[in-house]
């Protein structure tokens, strides 16, 4: 959760699957949420996938992505990267991962 430079507060969640039914493989696992006072919130909006892209072009599908964490550029203050953890598609492995952000 955090405020932005206009005193808008914005939370990053985990948001399970979507749409029901459909298992979590290339679901979209995270939401955002945002706030103009910190109280009335604004409706649960899909914010990103299972999947990755690499750097070489290419892209891998996660089973599940978790437990969002945002990293800020330490001399701009610019949300950077996001940190999930993850659980590869044949289930067998679990780790840390991290996607650069655009446009921010």
């Amino acid at each position: 959760m955090w405020v932005d430079k206009r005193g808008h507060w914005h939370a990053l969640v985990h948001k399970m699957f979507d749409p029901k039914g459909q298992g979590p493989l290339g679901s979209w696992s995270g939401g955002h949420l945002y706030s103009v006072s910190g109280t009335q919130w604004e409706p649960l909006q899909r914010a990103y996938n299972t999947t990755f892209s690499l750097l070489g072009g290419e892209s891998v599908t996660m089973q599940r992505r978790e437990r969002p964490k945002l990293l800020a550029d330490p001399i701009t203050g610019v949300w950077r990267w996001l940190y999930n953890g993850v659980i590869s598609a044949d289930g067998k492995d679990v780790y840390s991962a991290v996607a650069e952000l655009g446009g921010y």
